[in-house]
């Protein structure tokens, strides 16, 4: 693998509850594309009614990976401080139980959510080294250790794998085969410490998600807008 089979990918970190002026054009391609994954999942298990944005623009950020000037795949983050509020009934947890919530809170009351990783299907087997659902975990638990949570929490789908591959970032299943989607899906209720999160063990995952992590625009902590790597 060389640097020309990653060098059209770009990695922006989008604030998304609160905006940033000046990068529409950035709001509008991640919406579009959140929205073009989600309204295929909810045709596929025959959902109806309207595919509503606040799931969307609620989070605190997009992990957003770019090909070009297409948003071609996007994992959400938000952190919850129990210390501050109760957040059980928050439509998050609505299949959560009280215990799950309590197995979740054991290692701290800081708890960073990830959800609605989406990844356009023309880009499901865009290079035959690595995943894109395996940079985005990456991201994920990069932004994480930057951060001052406590748990990486996860509703993990099974159909896509997403269930194993946060088993192998260093999490465990707090509760498995969980019905979803009203019944017609099941997903595992993932949790990763922060002693026990990693990176992914492919190597080309992990050299293509460095540079981009390293090279990234980073529009939710202005600071780190421009990093670059000798």
């Amino acid at each position: 693998m060389t640097k020309q089979d990653f060098m059209s990918l770009r990695l922006i970190m989008l604030p998304l509850n609160q905006p940033v002026e000046g990068y529409r054009d950035l709001y509008d391609s991640t919406k579009d594309t959140w929205c073009s994954v989600w309204a295929k999942v909810n045709e596929r298990f025959l959902i109806k009614g309207e595919l509503f944005t606040d799931h969307l623009n609620r989070q605190d950020e997009s992990a957003t990976l770019y090909d070009g000037d297409k948003c071609a795949g996007i994992l959400l983050f938000r952190t919850l401080d129990f210390a501050h509020f109760d957040y059980r009934h928050d439509s998050y947890f609505k299949d959560w139980t009280d215990n799950d919530v309590k197995q979740a809170l054991s290692h701290g009351s800081r708890v960073f959510i990830t959800s609605y990783m989406s990844v356009l299907p023309e880009y499901r087997n865009f290079s035959p080294h690595y995943k894109f659902k395996e940079l985005l975990f990456n991201f994920m638990i990069n932004r994480f250790l930057d951060s001052r949570a406590d748990t990486i929490l996860i509703t993990a789908r099974r159909d896509r794998g997403i269930n194993d591959e946060g088993v192998a970032r260093g999490g465990y299943i707090l509760r498995d085969n969980v019905p979803f989607f009203d019944g017609l899906e099941r997903v595992d209720f993932v949790a990763i410490p922060r002693a026990t999160a990693k990176l992914s063990s492919n190597p080309a995952a992990r050299e293509v998600a460095a540079y981009l992590w390293n090279h990234r625009l980073d529009l939710t902590y202005p600071k780190q807008k421009v990093l670059k790597v000798a």
